[in-house]
């Protein structure tokens, strides 16, 4: 990657961040997810180019919830958290996504197959503050933010999207967009958004 300038919020110029993603005002609520809302294949019309800049998340074990509360922060007040604001909207994150878990517990549980005899040492291991998130906190983040949530990663030196959850959201709220880099989530601002949100390092 191009060197990278600044302790948390940082603009890439290189290709990889000029991604091709569906419309999302032509998207249909459900369309191409399954039975949780999640799509591994983008609608191939109504394409468009979007260019996101970076912004680096701490790894604590916490990124994956660090990145989407400071998505959602952005999205909905147009600038970025400080970073201690950052880790207690992360922790409030995750024991929201706890509470759906357990909420949603019959729902979810055939998408994990074994987890029925270890659900609730499952939630008390995700409650741990240093615990790693995965798709099933991903999908019931979802819930939680109310806004789709599109995960990237870098692919032939392009950014190309791998799944989308809550695609039945597309269209109604603006997506929170991720890039997972194989053990870490960083946080993807939208190049419109990046003028204001983008630039507001941790106050």
């Amino acid at each position: 990657m191009a060197p990278i300038r600044g302790p948390s919020s940082l603009s890439l110029s290189f290709p990889s961040l000029l991604a091709c993603v569906a419309n999302s005002s032509s998207a249909t609520p459900g369309g191409s997810g399954d039975a949780m809302g999640v799509s591994h294949q983008p609608p191939p019309q109504s394409q468009q180019q979007v260019r996101f800049r970076l912004r680096r998340i701490s790894g604590d074990g916490a990124c994956m919830f660090r990145a989407i509360a400071q998505g959602a922060q952005m999205a909905t007040h147009g600038k970025a958290m400080s970073l201690e604001s950052e880790e207690v909207a992360a922790l409030n994150l995750r024991q929201a996504v706890v509470r759906e878990l357990r909420r949603r517990r019959e729902e979810i549980e055939p998408f994990l197959p074994g987890i029925a005899a270890d659900f609730d040492e499952y939630c008390r291991t995700m409650s741990n503050p240093m615990a790693w998130g995965g798709e099933p906190e991903m999908v019931m983040a979802v819930h939680v933010v109310q806004r789709p949530i599109t995960v990237y990663h870098v692919e032939d030196g392009q950014l190309a999207p791998i799944v989308t959850y809550g695609d039945q959201l597309l269209g109604s709220a603006q997506p929170i967009s991720l890039l997972w880099s194989g053990a870490h989530y960083d946080l993807l601002v939208p190049e419109l958004a990046a003028g204001t949100a983008g630039g507001a390092a941790a106050a």
